[in-house]
């Protein structure tokens, strides 16, 4: 049995570390493509294109 260096553990726990998380996101992003097919409605956008807007040009009370 060789020895492990720590660059190829910290290697290894890092890719399991990847795998579980990106496996973890799997259940959900199947169940999406479902629930957007069982509804058909047009979903809510809103655009806002502003030009020569500064940063506190901005807010609830500024209309």
């Amino acid at each position: 049995m060789e020895k492990q260096t720590r660059r190829e553990f910290l290697k290894k726990m890092g890719f399991a570390a990847a795998s579980a998380g990106t496996l973890s996101l799997l259940p959900g992003c199947a169940s999406m493509g479902q629930a957007n097919r069982a509804g058909r409605k047009r979903p809510n956008i809103v655009v806002i294109i502003s030009d020569d807007m500064g940063y506190a040009d901005i807010g609830e009370g500024r209309f």
